[in-house]
């Protein structure tokens, strides 16, 4: 195993961010979905990249209004840990480049792989 200089401990420490960040927003995405769902809300991003929800016609308005306002703060949940996850994962993307032109013996991070893809479908699950 190749002793670690800055750069690989700087990535590993960018890499336990990811993996800290990750459930959080998985957690927050299950919520969304489970919360939209037990309430028949269908969710939309409007030409502006807001969220817009559709409620039944038959939600009194205080229901509405309380629905509503936890979809809304669970969306902006979901967008900052999705955004520090995207931002981070290409932080360590570039630290694993700079490690692979200095050092020909680097192997790539194979956890790193993962926690794209795992990234990836998170945000699949998370449309509206």
């Amino acid at each position: 195993m190749p002793q670690l200089d800055y750069d690989s401990s700087e990535l590993l420490s960018v890499i336990l961010e990811v993996k800290r960040i990750l459930p959080q927003l998985a957690n927050f995405i299950q919520q969304f979905n489970s919360y939209a769902l037990a309430n028949d809300v269908h969710t939309i991003t409007d030409g502006q990249g807001n969220l817009d929800m559709l409620v039944p016609n038959d939600m009194p308005d205080h229901v509405t209004n309380q629905v509503k306002a936890k979809l809304s703060v669970l969306d902006r949940l979901i967008n900052t840990q999705g955004s520090k996850a995207v931002d981070l994962l290409k932080q360590a993307e570039k630290l694993e480049q700079g490690l692979k032109l200095s050092n020909v013996n680097y192997t790539p991070n194979s956890e790193l792989q993962s926690l794209i893809k795992e990234n990836i479908r998170l945000n699949g699950l998370f449309k509206h």
